[in-house]
């Protein structure tokens, strides 16, 4: 999300103001400036976004660990870009738990999957779309990604400053927003005078915080996006064996039928504690407050053949145990 200082106008010039070790401000007057709170791959993108729509913007972006680390080891070191079987925006955002409505506007207008795609393909970076809609650098490898990301923010003049942190963060009477940076490393401070913050921390507590801080409204967070454990001895021996195509079903008291979406069909990992891949974590997505609410006890039916029905899986079983029946009495 962006806050904007109450009293900011295009019209009101901007200062970036870099702390001295005495914290007395220097002031670069006549400077639009954007602060974003984090690397990832929101923050990183966004910060080219906003450069690209505004040469003249003074962008920075803050991270404290390293840039886009989530982004090379997304899937599996490959990094999915995105869904290339919802190339329209409000088909792809009915495929998000939560957040449907927030998608809408500037997302569905002007930036969709099909203009991501396109974004990366002229950088540079070729893209494939498996069968599943994950789409792919061809080289399956999310260095293409990463190397593209900041190679462009840093073409474009963003500055990208890892190793700090943001410690906190008001608004001066000018309506300026002053943000504190902090160095992990050594006892520094530096204080940064913007028009504009964009906080890209994801999950992190700190952006909860921090929206909260400025008048957000927060809705308690709960886990998503977690793999299962399951305790069924009958795993144990198939720990690392995957299945390209499985149907789950998650059942949870009373909203089955209610919640088509906690059946899915896809890849599927047997993993030493319990279950993982695509369709795991899909469930726990669109699961996600009802399992909380349920202290994470549910039941997990799995049909490992899908695309056959049990009737011809009946059969075939019966094929099988008559030919053996043979072959054991000649």
């Amino acid at each position: 999300f962006v806050l904007r200082g109450r009293r900011c106008s295009s019209s009101v010039p901007a200062s970036v103001c870099a702390s001295a070790p005495s914290g007395h401000a220097r002031e670069q007057e006549d400077e639009q400036s954007l602060v974003v709170v984090g690397g990832g791959a929101a923050g990183v993108y966004a910060s080219i976004r906003a450069k690209t729509l505004a040469p003249h913007l003074n962008v920075v972006v803050i991270e404290k660990g390293k840039f886009l680390s989530k982004v090379k080891i997304s899937g599996g070191g490959r990094c999915n870009v995105t869904n290339g079987h919802h190339l329209e925006p409000s088909g792809l955002a009915r495929n998000y738990p939560r957040g449907y409505k927030e998608l809408r506007g500037s997302f569905f207008r002007t930036h969709g999957p099909q203009d991501t795609m396109h974004w990366f393909s002229d950088h540079g970076v070729e893209l494939k779309t498996e069968e599943d809609g994950r789409v792919f650098p061809v080289t399956d490898n999310s260095a293409s990604v990463v190397d593209c990301l900041l190679n462009e923010a840093r073409r474009l003049g963003v500055s990208l400053q890892a190793g700090k942190s943001v410690s906190g963060a008001s608004v001066d009477a000018n309506g300026k927003f002053v943000v504190k940076v902090e160095k992990r490393t050594i006892d520094f401070v530096d204080y940064i005078s913007a028009n504009y913050v964009l906080v890209a921390t994801g999950s992190s507590q700190q952006g909860y915080s921090f929206a909260a801080q400025h008048g957000h409204s927060i809705i308690p967070p709960v886990p998503s996006l977690f793999t299962f454990k399951i305790a069924d001895k009958r795993l144990a021996d198939l720990s690392g064996v995957s299945f390209t195509r499985v149907t789950a079903k998650l059942m949870l008291d009373g909203i089955q039928k209610s919640a088509p979406e906690l059946t899915q069909t896809g890849p599927m990992l047997v993993t030493h504690w319990g279950l993982s891949g695509p369709v795991v974590l899909r469930l726990s997505a669109w699961g996600a407050r009802e399992l909380y609410q349920d202290k994470y006890q549910a039941k997990l039916v799995v049909d490992f053949i899908p695309d056959i029905h049990i009737e011809d899986v009946k059969r075939i079983l019966f094929q099988h145990k008559d030919q053996h029946a043979e072959e054991q009495s000649k």
